[in-house]
């Protein structure tokens, strides 16, 4: 899984369990869906995220060469 900042620029990647707690509380939302992919839950179906947005922008400290 991508992860974008606010601003959509990439932060980092991540596995299915740290994308699905982010959006699962609110602190992303997802860009893009997996179409050949869902979750599944006792009750439930859900989108299999590929790419999510975080909704606060984290900064990112600029690093020198």
């Amino acid at each position: 899984m991508l992860i974008l900042n606010q601003s959509y620029e990439p932060l980092t990647v991540c596995n299915i369990k740290k994308a699905v707690v982010l959006v699962f509380l609110g602190k992303a939302e997802m860009v893009l869906k997996d179409a050949k992919k869902n979750l599944h839950t006792v009750s439930k179906t859900y989108p299999w995220p590929s790419v999510i947005r975080l909704s606060r922008f984290a900064h990112v400290p600029y690093k020198r060469v």
